[in-house]
């Protein structure tokens, strides 16, 4: 494997166990998992409802629709898609494989860090792999400011839209170099958290259709960010026009907005030059069983509950950021469900002894290489009091002092 000085590694290889996901909670003792980024509200009431009844017993004893077409009817309203560009899956993992088992791309380009299994797919199907590595322009730009407060990531500060482009704008040089059949990108980003700027987006897109590449987005975190009807890659095409525009796919799930993780539910949307048919032939028949259908139809219905999660999250991630601030932690930007920051190495291992399991990201391409002695971590936000919980665990495990002492009366001593 070689490592270009533009930042593209190029190859395909991928290290046996390289990558583990959040989650493994399985006979463990943890009581308090903040290593998966699901809403911390729950599964929407309708849901739980449903799979408590006796009619939730029914779709169990029975084949699912196969085609999903009720759930793609819902699907289809709520995102104003016509039903034939849109293919469910048995979760997002099911999507990624099929979508290049079908299309084989022989060159893609993967912003990276990112979710393990865009690269296992990639290289399973015999694409060689390009690295548009995001980190050094994320340290640079958007980390928040070595002062007390770290309110506000210092490339964000402005809110002008040109400061918050440049973060990632050389992923359009890379584009032009590699001219990759495939571009890969997380909005917002997982782990790092930070949305694509829409102009930057709107030029990949453009960029992408020139040179008649796929664009695979995916906006599973998107639901969580406020204003992100307009902030969906699909948004952009009109502009761009329907014969400049690439194919584009953009997947989500209902893993992480709907809690629901267990049932295993997502859905690809086509745009542009559409590739919906071509991989749904790569997807086996029954592939969402009935009772996920009928979870998924019944959570798309619940308005009020995505209102009430925005609601919740954006003070929570808020106090979350002060808290971690307060105790040292370096944060970089987060506009969805989960802030990314960088502490003191171990924290992972101190916290499970406690029965709490936080994301040590170490193991995603792209952090492997953290500053001597330091980590970069991955923790959710849940309700409230768990929260607390994870940051008086904190607290004590650098002080000895835990909530015996506030939050800012620390003596120097702190995460990094």
């Amino acid at each position: 494997m070689k490592q270009k000085k533009t930042g593209v590694i190029t190859g395909n290889g991928r290290k046996n166990g390289m990558y583990h996901h959040g989650g493994e909670i399985y006979g463990q003792n943890i009581q308090y998992d903040f290593s998966v980024n699901v809403n911390p509200l729950g599964m929407p009431p309708g849901v739980k409802h449903f799979l408590r009844s006796e009619k939730a017993l029914h779709y169990a004893g029975i084949y699912p629709q196969n085609g999903n077409a009720e759930l793609t009817e819902a699907i289809a309203k709520k995102e104003k898609v016509p039903p034939a560009r849109i293919v469910c899956g048995n979760g997002a993992s099911e999507l990624i494989y099929a979508v290049f088992a079908a299309l084989k791309p022989k060159s893609v380009l993967l912003s990276v860090p990112a979710f393990s299994e865009y690269e296992q797919a990639a290289v399973r199907h015999g694409s060689r792999v390009h690295y548009h590595d995001r980190m050094k322009e994320i340290l640079d730009k958007t980390a928040f400011p070595p002062d007390a407060s770290r309110t506000a990531p210092a490339a964000f500060a402005s809110g002008r839209e040109e400061d918050r482009g440049r973060t990632r704008a050389n992923i359009l040089v890379q584009l032009q170099e590699e001219k990759p059949e495939m571009i890969v990108l997380c909005n917002p980003a997982n782990p790092t958290g930070e949305c694509i700027p829409p102009l930057l987006m709107k030029r990949i897109l453009e960029l992408a259709g020139q040179l008649k590449s796929t664009v695979l987005v995916d906006e599973c975190f998107l639901p969580f960010v406020e204003g992100q009807e307009k902030r969906s890659a699909g948004t952009y095409l009109t502009d761009i026009g329907e014969e400049k525009s690439p194919a584009l796919l953009i997947l989500k799930a209902f893993t992480k907005f709907y809690a629901m993780p267990g049932l295993r539910l997502g859905y690809l949307m086509g745009f542009g030059i559409d590739r919906t048919e071509k991989i749904r032939m790569f997807l086996p028949d029954w592939n969402v069983s009935s009772i996920a259908q009928q979870a998924g139809i019944l959570a798309l219905g619940d308005e009020r509950y995505e209102q009430d999660t925005r609601e919740y999250l954006s003070p929570e991630r808020e106090y979350m950021r002060t808290e971690l601030g307060k105790l040292g932690a370096v944060i970089y930007g987060g506009e969805a469900d989960f802030l990314f920051w960088r502490g003191k190495a171990g924290l992972k291992e101190e916290l499970f002894s406690r029965g709490i399991l936080i994301r040590d990201c170490s193991n995603f391409r792209g952090l492997e290489d953290a500053p001597k002695g330091l980590c970069y971590y991955r923790t959710a936000i849940r309700r409230h009091e768990e929260n607390e919980v994870l940051l008086w665990n904190l607290r004590e495990v650098l002080t000895g002092v835990g909530n015996r002492r506030l939050p800012g009366d620390m003596d120097g001593n702190g995460i990094c």
